[in-house]
């Protein structure tokens, strides 16, 4: 017969680690790492309209306008802006709407979009400005949108990487844009939380943006 007598046995439940949100949607992970991959490859691929403005001609015939070259790369520059701004606000409207997705605080995730929207567009003029043929520029900027969205964590997350690739991927700003979805979308996550991803997204994107506006005026005023 077992006896019953002895000290009392205390069970203790300790959970490790934050439990994030309890409302994250399902399709949240796949929402966030989706906006940032389509984001970047969009604005990658619209670099074809650049490369045939520039070699028909449109953009050097524009500079003898009274606008100028300094206000035709800002218009350039910001209609590249406005069409990354439009493909992250249609992918957040159908996330919200059809999955419900809830996409973290307002004040941040915004500034979060605008960055990566200037990434984008940092990188599709870049690629606009040194292409010279639009048929290759269409063939081949997927596929490196793919490879730089792999490497930053779209399609696997950051933390099954191995700590080699785990260092890489901080040179790819994609990297910096899913982690900062994931705080905000299933930690809740504020302004402190994400500060250093926006501070390196602002680097990336100021970066991206000079470089290729340097080379395009370059191309622009070539004799």
């Amino acid at each position: 017969i077992a006896s019953t007598d002895g000290p009392a046995m205390t069970v203790r439940s300790v959970t490790i680690g934050s439990s994030g949100s309890a409302t994250a949607s399902t399709f949240s992970a796949t929402a966030a790492n989706n906006l940032v991959l389509f984001t970047f490859i969009s604005s990658l691929t619209a670099a074809t309209i650049l490369v045939n403005a520039r070699k028909t001609g449109i953009l050097r015939r524009a500079t003898a306008t009274p606008v100028g070259v300094p206000m035709l790369l800002a218009g350039i520059t910001l209609g590249w802006f406005v069409l990354a701004i439009l493909q992250s606000t249609l992918l957040i409207v159908v996330g919200s709407l059809l999955f419900g997705v809830e996409w973290g605080r307002i004040g941040p995730a915004i500034a979060l979009v605008a960055l990566f929207a200037l990434v984008g567009c940092g990188a599709g003029l870049l690629v606009g400005a040194i292409g010279n043929d639009e048929d290759r520029v269409a063939s081949i900027t997927p596929p490196i949108g793919i490879v730089l969205g792999a490497l930053g964590g779209c399609m696997v997350p950051l933390e099954v990487f191995p700590p080699v690739m785990r260092s890489i991927s901080r040179f790819v700003p994609h990297s910096w844009a899913v982690d900062a979805w994931n705080q905000l979308m299933v930690h809740g996550a504020g302004w402190s939380e994400i500060g250093t991803n926006l501070l390196m997204l602002s680097g990336f994107a100021i970066a991206m943006l000079t470089i290729s506006v340097l080379v395009m005026r370059r191309t622009l005023l070539r004799p």
